[in-house]
C-alpha cells in the first residue's frame, strides 16, 4: 500500500495517518519492499476496531489513527461492517467527501452516538441492540489484543469464528442482565440450591417420641 502525503494510507475505504509525522517522513522516501510490491508499505487493520490502522515500520506495528476521529474526543468503536453500511450510506446520499471528517456525522447517526445513552433503547429495535453490543464486545476484545503501549505495538491477532460466537454470546447475555436487573427495584436473591434443606439436618437423626399418646400394650396370645 502506498502512502498519500497528505491523507496518509487508505485501506477499507478509510485514510489513516494523515496527521502523523511518522508517515510524513515516509512518503519521501521508497519502501524497502522488491518484487510485486515494490514501494508499498504492510497495512493492516482490525475488523473489530477501525477507529486505527497499522502500518509494518522495521517489524514492528505502528498504530495510525483514523483521520474521521475528532481531536481530544472519543468516538465509540465501530467495526468493519460499520464503515460498509457508512460508505453506502454515503453514495446514496451522494456524497463525495474530500476528508474522512465529513463521513463522522453519519457514522454518529448510524451507531446512535448523538442520542443519549438513556434513551437507546427506546429509539433501538432489538436487532440493532443485539448488533450494538456485539460491536462494542469485539471492540473491548481487540483493546485488550492490543497489551503493548502506544507507539509501536504488536498486531492484534484476529479471533477465531468460534471466539467471535463466544464474545457475541457474552455480549447478549450481559445485555440481557442489565435489563433484567433494571426492572427490579430490590437486589436479586439466589434460590437455595438442590439439597441444602438436607445438609441442615443428619439422615440418621430419629424423629422425636410422641410423649403425648397412651402406651399401646404388647398383644397376647393364647388361652386367658
Amino acid at each position: 500500500m502506498k502512502i498519500h502525503g497528505r491523507r496518509g494510507v487508505k485501506i477499507g475505504g478509510l485514510w489513516y495517518g494523515g496527521d502523523d509525522p511518522v508517515l510524513g517522513e515516509l512518503s519521501l522516501f521508497p519502501s524497502p519492499r522488491s518484487g510485486r510490491h515494490r514501494d508499498k508499505w504492510v497495512v493492516h487493520r482490525d475488523p473489530r476496531d477501525c477507529r486505527q490502522a497499522f502500518i509494518e515500520l522495521s517489524g514492528q506495528w505502528h498504530t495510525l489513527p483514523w483521520n474521521g476521529l475528532p481531536a481530544g474526543e472519543d468516538v465509540l468503536a465501530f467495526s468493519d461492517a460499520r464503515v460498509q453500511q457508512v460508505l453506502r450510506e454515503a453514495a446514496r446520499a451522494g456524497l463525495t467527501p474530500r476528508d474522512d471528517i465529513e463521513l463522522l456525522p453519519l457514522l454518529l447517526d448510524l451507531i446512535g452516538a448523538r442520542s443519549p445513552v438513556g434513551s437507546w433503547p427506546s429509539q433501538m429495535t432489538k436487532a440493532e441492540r443485539t448488533e450494538r453490543a456485539r460491536e462494542v464486545a469485539r471492540a473491548r476484545a481487540a483493546e485488550r489484543d492490543r497489551t503493548a503501549p502506544a507507539g509501536l505495538t504488536s498486531l492484534p491477532v484476529a479471533p477465531r469464528p468460534a471466539e467471535l460466537v463466544r464474545q457475541n454470546q457474552q455480549a447478549v447475555d450481559a445485555e440481557r442482565r442489565r435489563r433484567r436487573e433494571a426492572v427490579v427495584d430490590v437486589p436479586l436473591v439466589a434460590p437455595p440450591r438442590l439439597g441444602d434443606s438436607l445438609r441442615e439436618h443428619s439422615l440418621f437423626t430419629l424423629p422425636d417420641a410422641d410423649d403425648d399418646g397412651p402406651i399401646s400394650q404388647p398383644v397376647q396370645e393364647g388361652p386367658q
